[in-house]
């Protein structure tokens, strides 16, 4: 029983000794131009992600932590080709969305870019505009923050 105790216990405070914390503050939305200016849901759906893929690197998220992420969206762009042979149509819409980071006031600051793709193609043309998609953004979202903990080294 004694052994069993100090097993646990020694399994906490190792636990307790060597698990690393980190804060992730608030995205700022500094994109001055397009439909991504002042979106509240833009900046909070990159810190759920950010929040996820820290976990996924085995570190708690402690709000009381000397060590804090910083993001910074600074930019919003959209492409669209169209490729038109006859009847058959290929189109393509690209989103690109950039971001610096950085961990503490005195950090390195990084940028890290997401690229989203949507590709359609049909044999009539039904919308020349071509909607773009949520899950395109999504996309570039989440290959930003992949960037950003992968240059950041957590």
């Amino acid at each position: 029983m004694i052994s069993i105790r100090k097993t646990i216990a020694s399994l906490f405070i190792t636990t307790y000794i060597f698990s690393q914390d980190i804060k992730i503050s608030d995205v700022q939305n500094n994109i001055q131009f397009g439909p991504m200016v002042g979106e509240k849901s833009i900046t909070f759906g990159v810190k759920n992600i950010l929040e996820e893929l820290v976990q996924d690197q085995g570190y708690d998220l402690n709000p009381n932590s000397n060590d804090s992420l910083q993001v910074e969206l600074v930019y919003y762009g959209r492409t669209r080709k169209q490729k038109n042979i006859a009847i058959y149509t290929k189109k393509e819409n690209i989103v690109e969305i950039i971001a610096f980071a950085k961990i503490n006031q005195k950090g390195k600051v990084i940028k890290a870019v997401g690229i989203g793709k949507d590709l359609r193609s049909s044999m009539i043309i039904l919308n020349n505009e071509g909607q773009l998609q949520r899950s395109t953004i999504n996309t570039a979202l989440r290959k930003m923050c992949e960037q950003i903990i992968k240059k950041l080294k957590l």
